[in-house]
This record gives structure tokens, sequence and C-alpha cells, in this order.
């Protein structure tokens, strides 16, 4: 089991917390808070109290080079209220799309090694054929087999073999010569 002590420490401006006198950005960062706190209070609604207290901040000298950088998206983050579950559905969404490019990736490179690999097994076939019609046309117990065999190896045997056949029962017979 694990035990957790946290220290909380009260930033809200002006706490007096020893942290805002030694940190100057979390001082900035409590003034700006502090600003948005009393326009709300002061009855500005939420949008119109960020966005005077984002003008505050530029014109006081507060988080200048954060807000002349980023002012814009501080406002934005803060009119957006967090939703848990709607950052888990963005997630969701963001983890399909991803695994979804991936996919179509390994799919896409899966594809052209298979695609390779056909081809080299039809370029093959091809060969035997070239080979055997100097021979008359092919048998079909000769051409099925030749069409069903999907290994590279044995086609390989049997490409060697057809020049060398001088007819179709020889080349039947090193074709179950090569199968052994």
């Amino acid at each position: 089991m694990l035990e957790l002590e946290v220290k909380v420490i009260n930033i809200n401006f002006p706490s007096g917390h020893r942290i805002l006198e030694e940190c100057r950005p979390m001082y900035e960062y409590s003034w700006f808070i502090q600003q948005i706190k009393d326009y709300l209070r002061a009855g500005l609604n939420r949008d119109a109290a960020i966005t005077q207290a984002v003008k505050d901040c530029i014109e006081e000298g507060i988080l200048v080079e954060f807000m002349a950088n980023h002012g814009s998206e501080v406002a934005n983050m803060l009119y957006t209220q967090w939703n848990y579950d709607e950052a888990v559905s963005v997630e969701r969404e963001e983890a399909y799309e991803d695994g979804r490019e991936a996919g179509k990736a390994i799919g896409i490179a899966e594809g052209r090694a298979q695609g390779m690999s056909e081809g080299m097994i039809e370029g093959e076939r091809q060969v035997i054929y070239s080979f055997l019609e100097r021979l008359g046309e092919i048998p079909e117990d000769i051409r099925g087999a030749i069409e069903d065999e999907q290994d590279r190896e044995k086609l390989k045997k049997w490409y060697m073999a057809a020049p060398g056949a001088r007819s179709f029962e020889e080349f039947r017979e090193g074709m179950n010569v090569a199968d052994r």
C-alpha cells in the first residue's frame, strides 16, 4: 500500500505566501486569476472578465511575454470548461484515427509485399509454360498443378526442369521428384 502526504499551498492573491514572493511567474499567475475573480464579482460575465484580465496583464506588465505570445490561447482555454467525458471521447477519436492510419500503412506495406510475391509466382509459372509449350498443348493435369502450386521453391525446381523435358510425361516425373 502506498501512503501519500500532500502539502497544499494557497497561492491565491494576496495570500502572502513566500512562494509568491520568491517566484515571479507564480505571483503573476496568481495576480491574473485574481483579476478574473474581481471582474466576475463586479458583474462581468466570464468571457468578458477573462478578456479584460488578459488586457490588464499586458498593460500592467504581468505575464507580458506569455500573454503576448499565448493570450488568445489562454483565453480560449479558460472560456472552455473542461469536461472529463468530452476529453475521453476526443482521446478515443484520436486513438481510433491513429490506429486507422497505422493499420492503413501496414495494409499497404503488406499488400505490396503480397503483390510482389504473387507477381513472382505468376512469373515463374509463365516461364514454365513457355518451356512446356514447345512440346505442344499443355495437359490440364500439369497446367492445374502449376496453377495450384504456391511454393516458390517448388515452382523454381519445375521451371529448371521444364527446359530439359523431352515430353510431358518426363516433366510429370520431374514434378513428382521435386515433390519429394
